[in-house]
C-alpha cells in the first residue's frame, strides 16, 4: 500500500494545537482530528478543547463533517455531537451548534494546520506527514456545497449554520478573489462573505491568501480593507 497509501486510509487520530484558533482569552485551542472513508461517504472527526490540552473527556466539544461524494459537486453536513470519543456512528446524539460554522467553513472541511511553532506542540513527525496528505484529500474535493439541511433561517438554531441578514451575507467582490472564491467553475471554492471575515483576516495575516501566484492590485487591496472595515 505504501506510506501514502497509509496516511489516507489510517485513522488513528492525530492531536494539534491549532494554528488558527484561539481561545477568547487568546490561549491555544487543541484539536484531535481523524478521518474515515468509505464508498460513498468520507466523515471527518474532531475533538476539540478550549480549556487546555490535558482536561477530561466532557470538556472536548465533539464535530464532524461528513462528505457526500457522490454529488457534484460534494455535498457537506456539519454535526455537533456530545462530547464522547471519535467513534462514527449514524445516530450519535447531536447537539447544538456552538459556532455558526459558515463563518469558517464556507467550502466544506478546512485546510488542517497544527501549530507546530508552538511549545505545547504535541504532533509526531508521522502526524505531521499524515496531516500533510490529509490536507491534500480535502484540497481534491474542489467544490463543496452545505447540505439543504443547513438552511440559513431555521430559529430552532442558536446560532445557526449560516447567519441570515441581508448585511451578513453582502459578497466579496474584488476581482483576484473571485478567480476561486465563486460558487462554479475551474478552481471554485465558494464565495466569501461579511460572516466569513473572521477567516479573511487569519489567511491575510498568516500570509496564506492571496496564494502563491495571485497577487492584489493596491486598488483591490483598499477595496479588500474597506469590506473587512464594514463599509
Amino acid at each position: 500500500m505504501g506510506f501514502l497509501g497509509f496516511c489516507l486510509n489510517d485513522s488513528q487520530e492525530v492531536f494539534i494545537a491549532s494554528k488558527e484558533s484561539k481561545t477568547i482569552s487568546g490561549n491555544p485551542v487543541f484539536n484531535k482530528i481523524t478521518w474515515f472513508s468509505g464508498k460513498e461517504k468520507d466523515i471527518w472527526m474532531m475533538n476539540q478543547s478550549h480549556h487546555g490540552a490535558r482536561v477530561s473527556e466532557d470538556k472536548w466539544d465533539r464535530l464532524a463533517i461528513v462528505i457526500e461524494k457522490t454529488k457534484s459537486p460534494k455535498v457537506a453536513k456539519f454535526y455537533q455531537f456530545k462530547s464522547g470519543p471519535l467513534k462514527w456512528e449514524e445516530k450519535l446524539e447531536e447537539a447544538p451548534f456552538k459556532v455558526s460554522c459558515f463563518i469558517c467553513h464556507p467550502n466544506g472541511p478546512r485546510v488542517i494546520r497544527p501549530n507546530y511553532d508552538s511549545p505545547l506542540d504535541p504532533t509526531t513527525i508521522k502526524d505531521r506527514l499524515k496531516v500533510f496528505f490529509w490536507n491534500l484529500k480535502i484540497k481534491s474535493y474542489g467544490r463543496v456545497i452545505p447540505h439543504k439541511s443547513h438552511t440559513t433561517n431555521d430559529k430552532r438554531l442558536k446560532p445557526p449554520f449560516r447567519w441570515s441578514s441581508k448585511y451578513e451575507n453582502e459578497v466579496l467582490k474584488i476581482a483576484s478573489c473571485i478567480q476561486c472564491h465563486k460558487e462554479q467553475g475551474f478552481l471554485a471554492r465558494g464565495v466569501l462573505t461579511r460572516q466569513n471575515i473572521p477567516t479573511i483576516k487569519f489567511m491575510l495575516a498568516a500570509g496564506k491568501m492571496p496564494p502563491f501566484g495571485f497577487a492584489l492590485s493596491n486598488e483591490e487591496k483598499h477595496q479588500l480593507k474597506e469590506f473587512i472595515q464594514g463599509f
